[in-house]
């Protein structure tokens, strides 16, 4: 086992430990209502990113001939916690992992939702501490890849290139999450990160309905949206009135394009995008034409 990663840190708050060596067949595992990984014609280039990366390092690490640590967690099992030490990277091999802040309230803030092939925890190395604590939603098996290890990786043209390909498309990701909170209502940026979350699940964009599935709770969607648990069943009552989601006991069904055209104004106007549009809802625009921070009327 590399340096740096002891078993010992690995086994706490209910984790189990295994090796590279010891799952000869360990891969990436496609989450639950995505489309197929194995048919990559048609796939967008932004929907292959998550799982080029992953599997690239999967194919490093067992290259390389070592030892790498496998974290098998179960549903709201910790991967890390915010504060404490970090020197490693997690590559979701398989399931759900949300992070997560405290609100100044005390309350848990959740930041963004990540799925298998997606890195987590590597803001810390920048200063060797986390920012945010990471949950599974799910059962998951997450790799533990050590600093060091990473930057030999990087020594790779082909790992490089796709890891900051990677990067700024979570630096994309993160800068639509900002604006959303900057210039939309609330109703809309839960249409806004359902059309997000579906892109993440869709493998080929080919228009198909996906599914979100039912661990991710009317209160995740309300933390994730900054909203209540009772508004987010209202919008979502709107939304399957306009025939936009389909509601069932196994999670929430929609097409991550009709969410975001509804979301651009485009189509056959809806209960919802009537609601984005009527007076007082509208975006105050400055000198510059954009809309001002705070100035979306409705619901926050």
């Amino acid at each position: 086992m590399r340096a740096g990663v002891q078993a010992s840190d690995l086994s706490a708050r209910g984790t189990t430990v295994g090796t590279i060596g010891e799952r000869k067949s360990l891969a990436l595992v496609s989450v639950p209502g995505s489309r197929t990984c194995a048919d990559k014609s048609g796939a967008s280039p932004r929907a292959s990113r998550r799982p080029r990366l992953g599997t690239l390092l999967l194919e490093y690490a067992e290259m390389s001939g070592s030892s790498y640590c496998a974290r098998n967690l179960r549903r709201n099992d910790f991967l890390y916690v915010i504060g404490e030490p970090g020197d490693a990277i997690h590559l979701i091999v398989s399931g759900w992992v949300k992070r997560v802040v405290p609100s100044y309230l005390g309350k848990e803030s959740l930041v963004d939702i990540h799925l298998s092939g997606d890195i987590v925890g590597e803001i810390s190395l920048a200063d060797g501490r986390r920012h945010d604590s990471a949950i599974a939603m799910s059962s998951c098996v997450v790799l533990v890849i050590p600093s060091e290890v990473l930057y030999v990786m990087l020594d790779s043209v082909e790992v490089r290139l796709t890891w900051v390909e990677y990067m700024s498309d979570r630096l994309r990701r993160q800068q639509e999450i900002i604006w959303q909170f900057a210039t939309m209502d609330c109703r809309t940026r839960l249409t806004a990160r359902l059309a997000m979350l579906g892109h993440l699940l869709a493998t080929v964009d080919d228009g198909q309905r996906i599914q979100l599935p039912r661990w991710v709770t009317h209160e995740d969607l309300a933390s994730i949206v900054g909203t209540t648990r009772s508004r987010i069943g209202t919008f979502l009552r709107d939304l399957e009135a306009d025939g936009l989601v389909i509601r069932s006991r196994t999670g929430l069904t929609f097409d991550p394009s009709q969410l975001l055209a509804c979301v651009g104004g485009s189509g056959a106007p809806t209960r919802t995008s009537r609601a984005m549009s009527q007076p007082g809802r509208r975006h105050a625009t400055n000198f510059g034409g954009h809309a001002r921070p705070g100035s979306v009327g409705g619901p926050r």
